[in-house]
């Protein structure tokens, strides 16, 4: 089993340039093409998450037996979602410390 790096490189260029696309756009614009553009960072940042979370099935999978990945694999769930509530409760107030726009550069930075 192999970890598809080219996979994550690809899809993180993606967002980093769907992100600086962004800047094209003045902040109060809401024309169809920002409003597509938006649209299509939301997809791809799902879609990134769903590679990171098959990277790690195939990394699990490598790294334990069978046993042991049954034993673990509630645990890593648990561990995603717990993040997942984290980062959703506080996103408002780091998006008003930092801006949407700068929001936008982490994710694509991560």
């Amino acid at each position: 089993s192999t970890v598809y790096r080219w996979l994550l490189l690809i899809s993180s260029a993606v967002l980093g340039s769907l992100y600086f696309g962004t800047l094209a756009f003045e902040k109060e614009d809401v024309s169809t093409a920002a409003s597509a553009l938006y649209f299509v960072i939301f997809l791809a940042e799902d879609f990134i998450a769903m590679f990171v979370a098959m990277q790690c099935a195939t990394v699990a999978q490598a790294a334990f037996n069978v046993t042991e990945a049954k034993r673990l694999f509630g645990l890593v769930q648990l561990g995603n979602s717990l993040a997942a509530m984290v980062v959703g409760i506080n996103i408002g107030v780091i998006a008003e410390e930092l801006g949407t726009e700068m929001l936008l550069a982490v994710q694509a930075a991560v």
